[in-house]
């Protein structure tokens, strides 16, 4: 059952708590209205972050109606502000869409319509009402949003735990589909759009997808408009929607002095250049504002260590039920894989079957709060080698504690602007000057201001303990500063070591806690 296009503006209105009264057309209402996207409410936006912020308890079902919105939003002021468009408008208002330019008479308004579209800047709103009679324009538009809506119905329980610790885990390789949820996306869309009525065909299908995956099809009709493919998810840059909503929501909840950028600003000081989204010049400090509040939010929220104790339990524990309950098998059945969501844990806790007992019983430490105890973090450089929990447990020396490697937990964390290796992503977004010329210019940050760090990137080696013996894990803290000093290559003056309250050595069996 197929259904294309939209001619009268219908739908729903959604009162959302980042964007307010936000409209959803009928079109994105049918897929909201179905098992794949209602499942979105079972899934915590940020995993395991809510055993630490209360706060945290928002869901992947309002954070894609936000990025739906977000990019109906930033592709209506794109496509208002492109000169480009104006003979379109110009035949679709004389001829009703029939998109016949002879008989039109559009080529006779052109110099009116391009003047009125040049004075059309950052000031002027732009709004849908203007650009509806175009059906190319409709289709830019549904297309974009339905991406925006669909893009997380990939996630697995506890979002990115699945994929980046569980999944490996349990064999699972990157060159296998399923993988990733941007993949598991794309199989979910192709089950929903077979199974309900949704407002695309087989191409525009397709075409979602890669604007979900945020790639450009080799071959296109669509290659006249490649900005699509980066307004959900932009591989080159990270400048896109979903980072806009996230971003801000997840700082709502969690950090609500934290958001330190204006993303309404982005829409509105945008331009389509070159077939490519550029941004005027004085956004360059927003944009570097965008991705400290990233990288924040990654150093205080995302990675905090008690966060980070309580992702490695839920790992565990899912690992240990793989086995019985299929969860890595389901990443290339759309069927099995809509049954899962965080609700897992509960199914483990109050499981009955024998096989389950061992992740049953960690589950029931995780809810008595009994965490995987932190050792200590180093920042380390990139040269710095990859190291395992058995070459920790090699500098132990204390022989009244036997470490055990199974009983440590290296993790390797690596917190950046977006880029990985480090690279400042702004140096990747195109920006004007002039609204009136398409001419494009990059940015360094020495030109935009001397306060931006020189580093975009930082690796520290985290150790945690499953024992949570206090002599065990003053042992095990021992073993990995030798391990720094040592093997490692840093000597005791390069070495930064983070320790339990900034402690050298002591680990006290009780102490007054502030914070869980």
């Amino acid at each position: 059952m197929t259904t294309v296009g939209v001619s009268v503006p219908s739908g729903k209105v959604f009162n959302d708590s980042i964007h307010g009264h936000v409209f959803m057309p009928s079109y994105c209402v049918r897929v909201i209205d179905t098992p794949h996207y209602q499942r979105l409410r079972d899934l915590k936006q940020l995993g395991a972050v809510y055993w630490t912020f209360p706060g945290a308890c928002h869901n992947r079902f309002e954070h894609s109606i936000g990025t739906a919105y977000l990019a109906g939003a930033m592709v209506t002021n794109l496509l208002a502000r492109d000169d480009t468009l104006a003979l379109q408008l110009a035949v679709t208002a004389d001829e009703g869409s029939t998109g016949c330019t002879a008989r039109s008479g559009a080529l006779s308004q052109l110099p009116e319509t391009v003047t009125f579209s040049a004075k059309r800047t950052h000031h002027c709103s732009a709004t849908e009402v203007a650009l509806s009679g175009c059906r190319e324009i409709e289709r830019d538009l549904r297309l974009v949003r339905l991406a925006g809506l669909c893009h997380d119905l990939g996630h697995g329980p506890f979002s990115h735990v699945f994929d980046h610790q569980v999944l490996p885990r349990r064999g699972i390789t990157d060159d296998l589909f399923g993988r990733f949820h941007e993949q598991r996306s794309t199989m979910l869309l192709r089950h929903l759009c077979h199974h309900f009525e949704v407002a695309l065909d087989r191409s525009e299908e397709a075409l979602v997808a890669d604007i979900i995956l945020g790639r450009i099809p080799p071959t296109s009709e669509r290659l006249e408009r490649r900005f699509l493919f980066s307004v959900v998810n932009n591989q080159r840059s990270g400048v896109d929607v979903d980072k806009f909503d996230y971003l801000t929501r997840d700082a709502r909840y969690t950090l609500p002095r934290s958001a330190g950028f204006d993303y309404e600003r982005f829409l509105r000081f945008s331009r389509i250049i070159d077939d490519e989204i550029c941004y005027h010049i004085k956004e360059a400090n927003n944009l570097y504002d965008m991705f400290s509040t990233r990288m924040r939010m990654h150093k205080m929220v995302y990675n905090h260590r008690a966060v980070k104790a309580c992702e490695f339990m839920i790992t565990d524990a899912l690992v240990l039920a793989d086995e019985h309950l299929g969860l890595s098998r389901s990443i290339q059945d759309p069927e099995a894989f809509l049954q899962l969501s965080d609700w897992v844990l509960k199914r483990i806790e109050f499981a009955t079957e024998a096989a389950l007992a061992p992740a049953k019983a960690l589950v029931q430490q995780l809810q008595r709060r009994e965490l995987y105890r932190f050792v200590a973090a180093a920042l380390i450089p990139d040269s710095w080698p990859t190291l395992s929990a058995e070459d920790v447990t090699a500098w132990q020396q204390d022989g009244s504690v036997q470490l055990r490697p199974e009983d440590l937990i290296v993790h390797y964390q690596v917190i950046n602007y977006g880029k990985h290796g480090g690279a400042d992503p702004v140096e990747q977004v195109r920006f004007f000057i002039d609204w009136f010329t398409d001419e494009t210019i990059g940015v360094r940050r020495d030109q935009v201001s001397s306060l931006i760090p020189v580093h975009f990137e930082e690796r520290m080696m985290m150790v945690y303990s499953r024992n949570r013996e206090p002599r065990y894990v003053h042992s095990a803290r021992q073993a990995f500063e030798r391990l720094l000093q040592r093997r490692g290559g840093l000597s005791p003056s390069h070495r930064r070591l983070v320790r339990e309250d900034q402690l050298p050595y002591l680990f006290p069996e009780s102490k007054a806690r502030m914070h869980p």
